[in-house]
């Protein structure tokens, strides 16, 4: 679908939303005036009793109008967009209809006092009806409204003045009400053709918002797009929160990768770092950024969670279990399987923006990172895939979760740290269990 149809739709379904709301809001103001005009006529007016045909015909019109909105609403709200159109548009025509009779009832049996229409506080429904129709959003219904009304009000001003009971119009009360009409015309479709601009120019923004976050999130983490567009103001600076930190890497890729042409290179690391994300994100890790095969992801970015070491473990678990399934579907094509190597660490880090204040860039800085990168590094020399730092597993055993299975290996001298690290590996580990890994389901604590 292409960016046009796509804006297209858009556009169509906020209008057919906004339309929707519309019919909902006069529907409410409907009830509201039908229900005080009851009133009105029960408490106020005059009494029913007398039996004026006028009152009965009055009454029965307010109590249809109240009806029908009920029903009107009922249909809009549960109705498909399709139908809404239909079913607004009898909403109108009812409209004029109830006007006109209530009208024609003032007109047929006037009360006492009644010098004809034109001098009526009752002409200023059939203008109500046409000023509300603009909240529909829609021109042709302010047109059709705008029709069936001055249909109505003419028929009732014929009847006055050819009637039995003639109440002569002169010919300035006439071009009076005919301004009038013109006024509430000009101004509901001077309302539509705004409004509907209005939604346009809004509609617009947020589908170019939505592609942009969109299109941002596919560079760099959704978490970190989304706090970034929805901030006021970007920053330089950071803040130091306590992380968990995983890197994976491919063993021996460089050469491998050598001997491709690019683009079945591209093709392979693709197809191999969209199986990684499926195992990340399951676990709600945040991808900070990918170095060619290379992947690091952050736990508890932009938000810290109390089992992010326990998630990264976890992750770290299924990456293995997707990347046994990934080679099961490479040797079917007739490629060599992937070996990956993962550490992991937790510690405290600067999360923030670094750069300038024309190219800035959101970044996870510290130690821990470091030291995460450099036990993927060792899993070469441990012959292991996974490397776990005693630190993440304390965090993990901290927050109260079961662990899965876990063995202590001798401490790892890691460059930048003075002191061995202790470590952790999955019991099954090395690099030959990668290409068949069992699915454990018992869990314990090291």
């Amino acid at each position: 679908m292409s960016t046009d149809t796509r804006f297209q739709r858009v556009i169509e379904e906020f209008l057919a939303r906004t339309r929707a709301g519309g019919e909902r809001s006069i529907t409410f103001a409907r009830l509201v005036l039908a229900s005080l005009l009851v009133v009105r006529m029960l408490v106020v007016g005059p009494p029913l009793r007398h039996g004026a045909p006028r009152d009965w015909i009055l009454l029965a019109v307010l109590l249809v109008v109240m009806v029908v909105s009920l029903m009107v609403d009922r249909r809009v709200t549960s109705a498909s967009r399709g139908r809404h159109s239909t079913i607004i548009g009898v909403s109108v025509v009812s409209d004029a209809v109830c006007v006109g009779l209530a009208l024609a009832a003032l007109s047929i049996w006037p009360y006492a006092g009644y010098t004809g229409l034109v001098h009526s506080p009752s002409l200023a429904f059939s203008f109500m009806a046409i000023a509300g129709s603009a909240l529909r959003f829609s021109l042709p219904l302010v047109l059709v409204s705008l029709a069936a009304n001055g249909v109505a009000l003419c028929g009732v001003l014929a009847w006055e003045t050819f009637g039995p009971h003639p109440h002569p119009v002169l010919l300035e009360e006439l071009l009076t009400v005919g301004i009038l009409l013109a006024g509430t015309a000009t101004l509901s479709i001077g309302l539509v053709v705004r409004g509907r601009k209005l939604i346009g120019q809004g509609s617009k923004a947020l589908f170019r918002a939505e592609r942009a976050a969109h299109t941002l999130g596919a560079y760099i983490s959704s978490e970190v797009a989304e706090q970034a567009l929805t901030d006021l103001e970007l920053k330089l600076g950071g803040t130091r929160l306590p992380i968990t930190c995983l890197f994976s890497d491919l063993r021996g890729f460089t050469s491998y990768a050598e001997t491709l042409p690019p683009e079945q290179l591209v093709a392979e690391v693709n197809a191999y770092l969209e199986a990684m994300v499926t195992a990340i994100a399951s676990e709600g890790g945040v991808i900070d950024k990918f170095i060619g095969d290379a992947v690091m992801v952050v736990f508890g970015v932009p938000k810290t969670r109390p089992d992010d070491a326990l998630r990264a473990i976890r992750t770290a678990r299924a990456m293995q279990r997707a990347i046994a399934k990934h080679n099961v579907e490479r040797r079917a094509q007739g490629l060599p399987a992937l070996v990956q190597g993962i550490g992991i660490h937790s510690g405290q880090a600067v999360v923030g923006n670094i750069g300038t204040a024309e190219r800035m860039q959101h970044t996870v800085m510290g130690s821990v990172v470091n030291i995460a990168s450099r036990l993927e590094a060792a899993t070469k020399e441990a012959h292991v895939a996974v490397l776990v730092s005693a630190a993440t597993v304390e965090a993990a055993q901290a927050h109260g979760g079961a662990l899965p299975l876990l063995r202590p290996l001798p401490p790892v001298q890691v460059r930048g740290v003075r002191e061995p690290l202790e470590v952790y590996c999955f019991p099954d580990d090395g690099f030959s269990m990668q290409h068949a890994l069992p699915d454990l389901g018992d869990v314990r604590e090291p």
